[in-house]
């Protein structure tokens, strides 16, 4: 229902928060680091030596001193690169496992908000009156649009039928209704009408799925269509044909 939605959407927002915040804590701590070891052992360091270096130029001695400190210190840079590559790679690859891990949990968020669907049905394009009785008006598109006899009309039943979104009448939109179906057995005998609906009337009734789920589901379309003509009776899972 209505409720379950918004616990659902809380989740959601709660989930691509903390989420989010994991990835700017790895990338920072990437970038606080490395730039902290190019401060304090490149720019200082080299800076404070070369400057005691030149001090010591007045003398031959001073100056073959210079030169074997300076090659020790760029030896030392060149270790500190290395480490610091090291470090890269050590922080990248946790990203990486970060982000595939993320990627895991909100795959298995839709499976199991898609769980929670499954008893659904979508019908759009019904005409919406105020103060409408929905279940009332979904019956009445059951029996008249879609042929569902009476003998079937009794084993249809509901938890709950409503509409989504707030009314539209400057544009003459009519919402959609959401129909949950208890028993599972009415949800079916629905879908098995489907073919005896008008399809000059732009009526519409779908299996209710997350949003991402139905885009993805969406963009297979053309795919299963070109099945559906090569008579290879495609079928769903989910957001996939098989």
């Amino acid at each position: 229902g209505e409720m379950h939605q918004t616990m659902q959407n809380s989740l959601n927002e709660q989930f691509d928060k903390m989420m989010e915040q994991l990835r700017e804590e790895i990338k920072d701590e990437m970038s606080r680091e490395i730039r902290e070891e190019i401060r304090d052992e490149l720019r200082d360091e080299l800076r404070d030596e070369l400057r005691e270096e030149m001090a010591d130029l007045v003398s031959s001695d001073g100056i073959v001193k210079s030169l074997e400190h300076t090659s020790s210190l760029v030896e030392d840079v060149e270790g500190s690169n290395e480490k610091l590559q090291d470090r890269c790679m050590v922080l990248e690859g946790r990203l990486i496992r970060a982000e595939k891990e993320i990627d895991r949990l909100r795959e298995d968020l839709l499976k199991q908000e898609a769980r929670s669907m499954r008893d659904n049905l979508t019908f759009h394009n019904i005409p919406e009156t105020k103060n409408e009785d929905t279940e009332q008006a979904l019956r009445s598109f059951l029996k008249n649009e879609m042929k569902v006899n009476a003998e079937e009309m009794r084993k249809i039943k509901f938890d709950r039928v409503h509409r989504v979104g707030r009314p539209d009448d400057a544009n003459n939109k009519h919402r959609i209704i959401v129909a949950r179906f208890n028993p599972y057995e009415g949800r079916q005998i629905v879908l098995q009408h489907i073919k005896r609906l008008d399809k000059r009337k732009k009526y519409g009734v779908n299996e209710q799925l997350p949003q991402e789920l139905a885009e993805r589901k969406r963009r297979l379309l053309p795919d299963y269509k070109a099945a559906v003509e090569q008579k290879k009776q495609p079928k769903w899972s989910l957001d996939k044909l098989v």
